[in-house]
């Protein structure tokens, strides 16, 4: 016998030690608290022994047990026992696979986790959807700062050409270098024709006012179609690209690009379709609009 004793000692010390490995206050909510209402729990474990209560709100059940070999917890009380088992240090699982039938016939999960040291918070589908919108939210609010800082100087900026060019920024983006390329170019050349097309129209509306043909039919028409054909070869033909920048953004490309066209170019075109034409010229040449229009052509050779 006095062999045994020693053993013994060890054999319960030991228990004791791995139980209160558990020790500290464990956290959750109890799904089947009172019958089907859920109620948040505090459990507390010291020296292996624990202790909960839940149920009425005014006299809930007490329960208590201890902590037990094979990282499980038991549970006792007067509605009856309740198993638990430690799935780590810091989780606890009660009730495992236990369900509760209501007066409506709905079945109830009536397992539960609790964690130690803290309540672990549980969310509902509209918290972590809302959470997850938020950080996507979060997620493109960086991409646009990001993009903003990449975006050049210049197309932010664009150069003033004044009365001798005219500047037209435009950006593309496709999987494709090329179709970015030509789409950013394409959306540059629509904006560059918009502000050939104000300034050609005054300049014909000059000559016209000018000249006092304002009621000429005949000269509108050819003056009409003379400014169509102005704007459509000089915003085609006698532009140059200024600036052009390529970036990367995922799988995409990002085409940047700044046209130049100079208002010569599109003079010299303007005077050609004007002499072209059966009468305008005959008519419009004794204003001072054409003169000064002759003479900026032959300046600039």
């Amino acid at each position: 016998m006095k062999k045994i004793f020693p053993f013994v000692a060890i054999f319960f010390l030991s228990s004791n030690l791995l139980a209160s490995n558990y020790d500290g206050e464990w956290y959750g909510i109890n799904p089947c608290a009172y019958f089907d209402q859920a109620q948040d729990v505090v459990l507390t474990i010291k020296d292996g022994n624990a202790k909960v209560d839940w149920g009425e709100e005014f006299k809930p059940t007490k329960y208590r047990g201890m902590v037990l070999k094979n990282d499980k917890l038991g549970l006792n009380s007067n509605a009856g026992r309740i198993e638990g088992k430690f799935t780590s240090h810091e989780e606890l699982i009660l009730n495992e696979g236990k369900e509760f039938t209501n007066d409506d016939g709905e079945t109830i999960s009536c397992e539960f986790t609790l964690n130690k040291g803290a309540m672990k918070e549980e969310k509902t589908e509209e918290q972590i959807a809302e959470e997850a919108a938020q950080e996507q939210e979060e997620e493109e609010k960086a991409e646009i700062v990001q993009s903003l800082e990449n975006i050049p100087e210049w197309f932010l900026i664009p150069p003033d050409g004044g009365k001798v060019a005219a500047f037209a920024t435009a950006t593309w983006e496709s999987s494709n270098l090329q179709s970015a390329r030509k789409f950013a170019e394409n959306q540059a050349l629509e904006a560059l024709a918009l502000t050939l097309d104000s300034r050609v129209t005054l300049q014909i509306n000059t000559m016209i006012d000018q000249v006092g043909l304002n009621d000429d039919e005949t000269l509108a028409t050819e003056m009409t179609s003379v400014g169509n054909t102005t704007v459509r070869e000089a915003s085609t033909t006698g532009y140059k690209i200024e600036e052009i920048d390529v970036q990367t953004k995922g799988t995409k490309y990002v085409v940047y690009i700044l046209l130049k066209l100079r208002f010569s170019e599109a003079d010299k075109i303007l005077m050609k379709q004007i002499k072209s034409t059966d009468t305008s010229e005959a008519k419009l040449k004794a204003s001072k609009a054409f003169q000064e229009l002759e003479e900026a052509i032959a300046k600039s050779g």
